[in-house]
Order: C-alpha cells, then structure tokens, then sequence
C-alpha cells in the first residue's frame, strides 16, 4: 500500500501510534515509524518491537515462557552466573564457546582472555563434579573461505593457526585443573564453516590437543550431551556450529526452522531421547533462551573477531560464552562476558592487528619449546639413535 491518502499521511505526522492505529488499523506499526522517519519526524512512541519467531502449531503465548527448571538468571553484569540457591557444590558446570577465529588480524584476544578468567573462578567457586566445555566451531580462522581472505589474516596456513588455538586452550585447561583438581574435565568439538580449503582443521585441533594432554574429543558436525549429571533423569542439549546470519535476530529464520525440524524429527528417531537445548554459533551474537517450541530452548554464543571486512557492515555484537550449571534439580542458563571497556579496548584498537601478530608468534615459540621437551621435534644437530 502506498503512503498517496493525504488525510492518512497527515495523521501518521501528527498523531502518535496508539491514536493512528485507531483510525487506520490496516496500517502496521512498523509501517507508520517507517514514513515517520523517511519525513524526517522522530517517534517520541514506542518503537517497533522484535518479532519472535513461533513454529507453526505452537501457541503465540508460549513463545516467551520459561519451562519448569530452567532460569535464565545471569548477574547483572553477566559476567558471573551463580545458580539458583546461591553457590552449591558438586554438579555439572558446562560451557560452550566457540568462532574464536585464530590466525585472523581481529582476534579479541583481550575479550576471549577476560572471559575465560571468568569461567576458570566461577568453577573455582561452584567445585563441580563435572565440567564440560563445547567448542561450536571455527576455533581457527581457516583459509579460503571467501575471497581475498588472506589480506585478513596474520597466519595463513591452517597448520599455524591450529597451533595458537591448541595453545590458547591448553593455557585455559591447566588453569581449570588448577582451580578445580579433583572435577572431571571434559573437551568437546564440533566443525564450523571455517575450513583450509576443504581440510579439517576441527579434527586437527583435536589431534594436537591430545598432543598438548588436553582431553579433547572431535564430534563431527554435531553432538548431544547431557547437561545434568544423572543419565536417570537426563537434560540433554545439542551443540552444533549453525548457518545463515541475520541483521535484526541473533539468528536466520532458515536455521530456527531447520533446528525446530531437525529437533522434530530426533523425536521420531530416538525415542526417549528428548533434545530440550541446542546451542550453536556462527552469528557472532551472544543471545540465550529462544524459543523452538514449547518447552525448547535455542542459545548462541558470541564470536570473538573483530569485524574488519570492509564489504560488510561495521557492527558490532555481543561478545561472550554461554554456560549451563545443574544442580541436581534445577538448571541455570547464563552469559559470561566481558567487561564493556575490555571490549572497547579491542573494538578500536588501532594497532589490534600488530598485538595479535606478536601474540601469535610468542605463542608459536612456546608451542614449539613444549613439543621439543616432550620430544616431539627433535634438537637441532641432534638425530634419534
């Protein structure tokens, strides 16, 4: 409908939302802010609300409710999440990270380092029984994965990279183990979109993980875990890397679509196994508790690069991890992240690529110390007999 009824368009400047509805209601609201904004008026209203996606069959009522022991309680500054009941010991505390993108020039290394500080106390705190860390994907920055992508990155070949991403998490286990001597610690991946020109350097980083001691299991293009400690009475989430990208959701309609189905269709397959979670990445856009269905849950966590491709836009979006702690009875579902002025430091940091150069290369010369002490690379000048 064009904006040609010239009563109509006087009203939409002069009256506010609530009183033009009222005379135009075959109007929406976004529709009226829309011509507000072309004429140059600002809304003093309210604006447009986000729009929440509702599979089909499911009550629109249902779409922002909160199945029985779930809470989606992070602390005001989400950057510590305590469960419900304040800080009891002995369950299982799982975390799930990923689209690190190391060996590209705007790593927020400063960001990933902050937040993984917080994981490391909060665990210190909780003593769980369990941890469980799941890496959604694209841990490395790959190569070839869309044009030009070598003007964006400081270590071009796969190799190199998977070394600095291995080195980064070791680091974060032993100070894990340190924190928590006496929990189980569990390392969990899954493949991204980010590849070295069709190898895979998921599987990569889990055979040189297991190099460095670190208890790292490769689960292909996705995986099923159980985030309570009882197999008994089981909350069972889905990690996987995700696909397509949006400019207003923290995810595509195609892929709350596909994962509403594909979750849909586990049930047909795997009776008794009940997905109630699924979470992934890809978007860079930090974001828990979607609803796709009644009582099931779609989180995201937040990629940790800069954007520097001038082809696309210069957004920026929320940063962080995702974290799950089961008590035995109920869940806690929170964000971890960093401080706002950690993320200013990294978002405008002129020099941000030359720090993650020297970064990568003090990392690359201590991966190579462990592997010779470990006898992984022979001494120079010096031969096996």
């Amino acid at each position: 409908m064009r904006w040609d009824n010239e009563q109509e368009c006087q009203d939409a400047l002069q009256r506010t939302w609530e009183e033009f509805r009222q005379r135009w209601p075959e109007r929406t609201q976004d529709a009226y802010h829309s011509y507000r904004r072309r004429q140059g008026v600002r809304s003093a209203s309210v604006q447009p609300q986000a729009r929440a996606y509702v599979p089909p069959g499911m009550p629109a009522e249902a779409a922002g409710s909160v199945p029985p022991g779930v809470s989606t309680a992070p602390a005001p500054s989400a950057q510590v999440v305590v469960p419900l009941g304040g800080a009891q010991t002995g369950g299982q505390y799982s975390v799930a990270f990923g689209d690190m993108h190391m060996g590209d020039v705007g790593v927020m290394l400063n960001c990933l380092r902050e937040c993984q500080q917080t994981v490391v106390e909060t665990a210190r705190m909780l003593q769980p029984r369990r941890i469980v860390l799941m890496d959604v994907g694209d841990s490395v920055a790959g190569r070839g994965v869309f044009r030009n992508q070598e003007l964006t990155l400081i270590l071009p070949l796969a190799a190199p990279q998977v070394l600095w991403a291995a080195w980064e998490i070791r680091r974060w286990h032993m100070a894990l183990r340190e924190a928590c001597p006496e929990a189980e610690i569990v390392w969990l991946g899954v493949d991204g979109n980010h590849k070295a020109l069709g190898e895979n350097v998921s599987y990569m980083l889990a055979m040189v993980l297991r190099l460095f001691d670190v208890p790292w299991m490769y689960c292909g293009r996705h995986m099923v875990e159980n985030l309570a400690l009882s197999a008994e009475d089981p909350y069972l989430l889905r990690a996987e890397h995700g696909f397509g990208g949006s400019s207003y959701y923290p995810n595509s309609y195609a892929f709350i679509r596909g994962t509403w189905q594909s979750l849909l269709q586990a049930d047909r397959k795997h009776a008794g196994s009940y997905i109630r979670r699924v979470v992934c990445g890809h978007t860079h856009w930090l974001n828990i508790d979607f609803s796709v269905g009644d009582d099931r849950r779609l989180d995201t966590v937040g990629g940790f690069q800069r954007q520097e491709r001038y082809n696309l836009p210069q957004v920026t979006r929320p940063v962080g991890m995702v974290t799950y702690y089961h008590d035995g009875a109920s869940l806690t579902v929170g964000k971890v992240m960093p401080k706002q002025a950690t993320v200013d430091r990294d978002e405008e940091n002129p020099t941000l690529d030359m720090e993650n150069q020297i970064a990568a290369a003090k990392a690359l010369l201590q991966v190579h110390e462990h592997m010779s002490e470990i006898g992984v690379i022979a001494a120079r000048g010096v031969s096996a007999r």
